[in-house]
């Protein structure tokens, strides 16, 4: 697994720079930038807020591999992502069904509620949203498990497996949510 390190050396490259060439365009020291790329020294938050501005890279990835890479990829995923939302839930909010129509709007208020966290700062507001969508992983993780069987795509189903498959996925959510309540408690 490649270390924020080993990273730093992957943009250099990427961009077809040489240390001195990286480090001049981050208004850094390229002995400084040898050192980072063998490991020896850890770059400050600053310096890697600076790297990723400078080379648009997308922050999680540069400290933790999280893909993608780059920023113009997470928001071409983000779009995808929103158009394949929005038109599911607006499908729920604009069906003829007034019921329906109800509690898909009820669900907006709630999860608008669970996702406003106004009064924190911008890293905890993205390790909270973090929290909130393991849960919702979670969660959807369990729905999925449910209707494969509900859906008669195993042979052979006994209760018990049922209720396996909700335990395990309930001590997954309580985990979840004691992470959340961690996160408000260091919070304050």
């Amino acid at each position: 697994m490649y270390t924020i390190n080993t990273r730093i050396n992957i943009i250099r490259k990427d961009y077809n720079l040489t240390q001195v060439e990286f480090a001049k365009r981050i208004g850094v020291t390229n002995a400084h930038i040898s050192k980072i790329e063998k490991g020896k020294t850890v770059p400050s938050d600053a310096l890697v807020k600076l790297i990723c501005k400078e080379f648009e890279i997308n922050e999680f990835w540069l400290k933790n591999g999280e893909e993608p890479k780059y920023i113009y990829e997470l928001e071409e995923l983000t779009e995808l992502n929103l158009l394949g939302a929005t038109s599911k839930f607006n499908n729920l909010l604009q069906s003829n069904n007034p019921l329906i129509r109800s509690r898909a709007s009820q669900l907006d208020i709630i999860f608008s509620e669970i996702i406003d966290i106004g009064f924190v700062e911008h890293e905890k507001k993205l390790e909270y949203l973090k929290l909130v969508e393991i849960i919702l992983n979670n969660i959807n993780n369990m729905v999925k498990s449910f209707h494969k069987i509900s859906n008669g795509n195993q042979i052979s189903f006994e209760e018990n497996q049922l209720e396996e498959i909700y335990n395990l996925k309930v001590n997954d959510i309580d985990e979840s949510l004691r992470n959340i309540l961690i996160f408000f408690k260091n919070s304050n």
